[in-house]
This record gives C-alpha cells, structure tokens and sequence, in this order.
C-alpha cells in the first residue's frame, strides 16, 4: 500500500514540475510563445480562406415511371463521372455546360418512404455538392431533364404509355356498351314494361365511374414523363465545409503545442 501511495506521490511530483518547467519556460518566452500561438491562428484563417467552399443542396420529388431505385442506380452513373472527372460525357447528359458541371463535386440520391407531401410513397430525395451556389437552379432543371430523357426512362414511359392505352380502349368499349345498355331500358321503360335485375341508378353510376377513370387514365398520359418536385434546390448561403471555428480551433492546438515545445527545448543565451 505504501509503495501504490509512493508511485502516486511521485506522479503528482512528476507533472507538478513539469507544470512549473513549462510556466518558467513560457514566463521567459512570452513574446515567442504567443507569436507561435497567433502565426498557428494566422495560418490556419489562411487555409480556410483559400480552401474551395463546399455548398449542399436538396431536392425531393417522385416520378409516376420511375422508383426511387431507379432513380439511385440512374444518379449513380452521374457520380462515377464526377469522380472520373467525365465533364463532356456529363455536359451530354445534363445538357449543362462544362464549366458548370466542374462546379459539382457529388449527386446522390437515396429512397424517402411513406413521403406525406406525395402521392407516391416511394418518393426519393437527390443530394448535391457544389462549389458555386449560383449553379442551383440549372443544375436541378439539369438533373430532371436526364431523369425525363435518358433511354431507359423513354423505354420505361412507352410501356406503360402502351399499357394505359390499352386500358383506356377497354375502358372506353365498357363504356360505350353500357351507354347502349342504358338507352335500351329507358326505351323499355317508355313502353311501360320489363323487369331488371339492375336498378337503372346503378347504371348511371357505374357510367360516371367509367368517365372518372378514362378521366384520370389522361391525366396520367399528361404527367407520364415529369418529375414531381415536391421541394426543389434552395440557393445555399452558408457553406457546410470548411468550418471557420474548426480551422480556428485546430490552428489554436497546433499553435500552442508549437509554442510550447519551442519554449522547452529553446536555449537561453
């Protein structure tokens, strides 16, 4: 126990004249110590200063073609031209310039489920990274105009186009026949005759039914090909990287490890 008491005794020793060594140290070398403090400030301002700004930015939306994994597999194809540095093929497929695409550092897109400002529940939400936030706004009619006209999705937009067409043709024959049915027992019940097992209401019903899908069968060709944005790229201000305080805090740490080391091991004259 007394030798534990001792070890410890001698620790507090230990860094009580470490503490005193460096206090002399730095009374003696006031002026060095803090000019090394405010150069490790001073550099570390500069590196920020001149560090490229990073800027993010937010767009979410959803498609009545596409899902939100295809959407992830689409804009991952633009990432691997960002990161291989691909402006011109990327400029094609923006339908941007080049020096605006050099402006773009990542895209990634990723699913937002159950989204309440949308319809389709499968919504998804496109990320970016840019260095110039005057660049929001063509880089999001960019990115829609590749999400609308890329070969997969003009594929993806005749097959179904093919399919509500189809639908409507059905939908548009049901209708007709039923038209038929109903003018032959308006004519029945002028003469005073017949019965039916279907309330003539029914049929007014089931026509008005048919209407409101042929309705909304149209209004799905309309909007085929656009993506919904439900909230699209806001100018940033403020950029995300770097961080002023962190730059400021790491150049005041190396600073005064710098100053104090400087002080230890400088020799008095």
């Amino acid at each position: 126990m007394q030798e534990n008491n001792q070890i410890v005794y001698d620790d507090e020793i230990d860094l009580f004249g470490l503490f005193k060594k460096v206090n002399t140290a730095i009374a003696r070398n006031k002026v060095a110590f803090f000019s090394i403090i405010l150069i490790g400030l001073l550099v570390s301002a500069a590196i920020y200063f001149i560090t490229p700004k990073r800027y993010a930015v937010r767009m979410l939306a959803d498609s009545k073609v596409l899902s939100s994994k295809d959407v992830e597999e689409i804009i991952s194809e633009v990432q691997t031209l960002i990161k291989d540095h691909n402006h011109r093929a990327l400029s094609k497929k923006l339908y941007l310039s080049e020096g605006l695409i050099s402006q773009i550092v990542k895209i990634e897109a990723e699913v937002t489920s159950e989204n309440p400002a949308s319809n389709n529940k499968d919504a998804f939400t496109i990320t970016a990274d840019i260095l110039n936030p005057e660049i929001t706004d063509s880089l999001q009619r960019g990115i829609i105009y590749y999400l609308e006209n890329s070969d997969y999705v003009r594929s993806r937009i005749n097959i179904q186009k093919e399919n509500l067409l189809a639908v409507k043709k059905r939908t548009e024959k049901e209708l007709l026949q039923l038209d038929s049915l109903k003018i032959a027992v308006q004519n029945v019940l002028k003469r005073g005759g017949g019965t039916f097992l279907m309330e003539p209401g029914t049929l007014n019903e089931r026509s008005i039914a048919l209407y409101e899908k042929i309705l909304g069968i149209d209004e799905s060709l309309k909007f085929l090909a656009n993506i919904q944005v439900i909230s699209g790229f806001d100018k940033p201000i403020i950029p995300f990287f770097p961080k002023f305080s962190f730059h400021l805090l790491t150049g005041l740490v190396a600073g005064l490890i710098l100053a104090i080391v400087f002080v230890l091991t400088r020799k008095e004259k």
